[in-house]
């Protein structure tokens, strides 16, 4: 489902010439990655609104994500969107990600 959105909007950007169609491969990949981090982030903020627990959510989220961004592995499994050869390929990309 995320993918047809990625698709959808990229295909919008590329009717209007804001990106060029050879990138659209790329933009399709980070239109993925960016809806399902927005889209569980609001999972995660709603479940905690509900649950009367929203100030103790953000800290969560706050502290998780300094500790991700300081630690490369993480133990929560989600949604990846399939890295296309074109991303892997990219100068730097390769060293960070190790995709097999």
């Amino acid at each position: 489902m995320l993918d047809k959105c990625g698709s959808r909007i990229a295909g919008v950007l590329c009717d209007n010439r804001i990106i060029r169609e050879e990138d659209k491969e790329i933009i399709v990949y980070g239109l993925d990655a960016l809806l399902s981090t927005l889209i569980n982030l609001v999972i995660i903020l709603g479940l905690g609104l509900i649950l009367g627990q929203l100030r103790q959510t953000v800290v969560f989220l706050l502290s998780f994500a300094a500790l991700a961004s300081r630690f490369t592995s993480c133990i929560i499994i989600v949604y990846q969107p399939e890295m296309p050869q074109k991303v892997r390929s990219m100068k730097g990309v390769g060293s960070i990600i190790n995709h097999s």
